[in-house]
């Protein structure tokens, strides 16, 4: 298995357009994995400019006035928002068409570690959720859906933990609870007092197919 800093399940890191986080209150989250979860899609909510103009982003001003079915994200204007979920949706898309695998997902919690051994800092997804941008045309805003994939505990985490005595509970899709999860794994966490286990979201795409048939 690739435990190389290029490997995004070990070494996350945000980019511009490639990563979208969902910002809120631990609950609200909760309340979003257990929606996709059940089979329900979520909508995105699209930050106003009150100046009108997408131009320049540092120089507008947002405000959020989401409604309660709708996902804030970590993007301050629409045009932001827009290329995002453009740019993951076509990237998603073309790696089925080509590879026949599915690589976009919701990573649900985020644990902060430390390397042991090189003292370097990291932050790996812990679950990952199979998701897909939906429209039904151009001119529709997105939805986020869950796909017909299985909900994993991150192969490469629980691969590279094990080098280090560590062992995150197991998940059951039927029973997962993210809160209580994400407190389990605190209690797993424990003897490493600079680990956190983070509550967040994050959509990216996160490939780990080669590693699993390796």
């Amino acid at each position: 298995i690739n435990l190389a800093r290029s490997n995004r399940l070990l070494y996350f890191r945000h980019t511009r357009t490639s990563t979208l986080e969902i910002l809120d209150e631990e609950a609200n989250l909760a309340s979003v994995v257990a929606k996709l979860l059940a089979g329900r899609a979520c909508s995105f909510h699209v930050p106003e400019d009150l100046d009108g103009s997408d131009d320049d982003p540092e120089a507008s001003t947002t405000t959020i006035s989401a409604t309660e079915d709708e996902l804030i994200t970590s993007k301050t204007t629409p045009r932001d928002l827009s290329s995002t979920l453009r740019t993951l949706d076509r990237r998603a898309t073309q790696e089925f068409m080509e590879k026949g695998i599915w690589i976009l997902y919701l990573a649900a919690g985020i644990l902060s570690w430390t390397d042991p051994d090189t003292d370097e800092q990291a932050e790996s997804p812990l679950i990952l959720v199979p998701v897909q941008l939906h429209r039904a045309s151009p001119r529709d805003p997105y939805e986020l859906r869950r796909v017909e994939e299985e909900v994993v505990f991150n192969p490469a985490l629980s691969v590279k933990l094990a080098e280090f005595g560590v062992e995150l509970p197991s998940i059951d899709e039927e029973e997962l609870e993210f809160i209580s999860y994400l407190t389990e794994c605190d209690r797993a966490i424990s003897a490493h007092p600079n680990w956190e286990v983070q509550r967040r979201l994050v959509i990216g795409p996160f490939s780990f197919h080669k590693e699993v048939m390796y």
